[in-house]
């Protein structure tokens, strides 16, 4: 069985639909609290890797000089997933699995960190980036789901 055909045969036991782009580019997803994430599944001969692109759209110019240390810090604390940005300034939630051995319960724990960390991130995330004003939140409180923040309901 290919890694292709594994990363499939996981989606599948894991209970998520999937759409097939290319042999090396899947796309699934969920719906958040507060909104819907597109998962993009990238699967090379090494790794296999599991990204929110966008995340969190490009901060914007006023918000710049809060956001991206927040950001830097939020990315100490996450265990297992990684945010980063992509050339266009948009941050990118991504978690990366070796390809070689990979069960279906390493899948599972990264897709379930993936869709964790971007459930309880995403609103103080985007707060920060559209918002000059808005507090810093308390970066135990996000990771615990617990901050209270809100924002609109993207649609």
């Amino acid at each position: 069985m290919t890694i292709s055909e594994t990363v499939r045969a996981f989606l599948e036991q894991y209970g998520w639909e999937y759409d097939v782009v290319e042999d090396s580019l899947l796309v699934t997803g969920f719906r958040g609290k507060a909104t819907t994430f597109r998962i993009f599944v990238q699967i090379a001969d090494s790794w296999v890797v599991l990204a929110i692109v966008p995340f969190v759209s490009k901060p914007a110019t006023e918000c710049e000089a809060r956001f991206w240390p927040f950001l830097l810090r939020l990315n100490y604390e996450m265990n297992l997933a990684k945010a980063s940005c992509d050339p266009e300034g948009d941050v990118v939630l991504s978690v990366e699995m070796r390809a070689s051995g990979l069960r279906f319960e390493d899948f599972q724990e990264s897709l379930d960190v993936l869709s964790y960390y971007a459930d309880v991130c995403y609103l103080p995330l985007t707060n920060l980036a559209v918002d000059p004003a808005s507090p810093i939140p308390e970066l135990p409180a996000i990771l615990s789901g617990s901050d209270g923040t809100q924002i609109e309901e993207s649609s």
